[in-house]
């Protein structure tokens, strides 16, 4: 691919199979005999380089795949042994009954987010213990918040974190 600024007359004539006016006006001609300008060429061929840029970059984003539900769920269950993860709308949970939680798991590329819903503290409790994290949702007198930005470690250290208050409270 040329580039459209640096690139002379007869390149970008030659580009799109057209010859350059040889009275060096600045024209192409094409097989048929028809003129055209070389800057409405010159701005098919940068367009051009624009969506083949944009092909390529999509094609490396798509090769990025994020680790399914299930590896999530696995990885989770090896963390918490005497609890038992499962699939819940797409997404990891857990419940804890006997202790009143809740937890939501929505995984992404290093970066994760934890829904914790709670019967035994408020969100604004929940919102003071976990102040310093990035708290995307806080939800009014019910006990749920969530929280973003987490890495995997930190969502393993929050739930453990929360399960051994919420036993201290019961």
């Amino acid at each position: 691919m040329i580039n459209s600024q640096n690139a002379t007359n007869a390149q970008i004539a030659e580009h799109f199979g057209m010859t350059a006016d040889p009275s060096g006006m600045p024209y192409a001609i094409d097989n048929k005999g028809r003129r055209y300008y070389i800057t409405d060429l010159r701005t098919r061929l940068r367009k051009e380089a624009k969506t083949k840029k944009t092909r390529k970059a999509r094609a490396v984003t798509q090769k990025i795949a994020l680790p399914s539900a299930e590896e999530h769920l696995a990885m989770l269950n090896t963390e918490f042994s005497e609890y038992h993860w499962f699939i819940r709308e797409s997404q990891p949970g857990l419940d804890i009954e006997e202790l009143g939680l809740k937890f939501y798991f929505i995984g992404g590329a290093g970066v994760h987010q934890l829904n914790i819903r709670s019967k035994n503290f408020s969100s604004k409790e929940l919102n003071n213990f976990y102040a310093d994290k990035k708290i995307l949702k806080g939800h009014k007198g019910v006990g749920s918040i969530t929280i973003g930005s987490l890495s995997y470690d930190e969502v393993v250290s929050i739930a453990s974190d929360i399960i051994e208050k919420s036993k201290t409270v019961i």
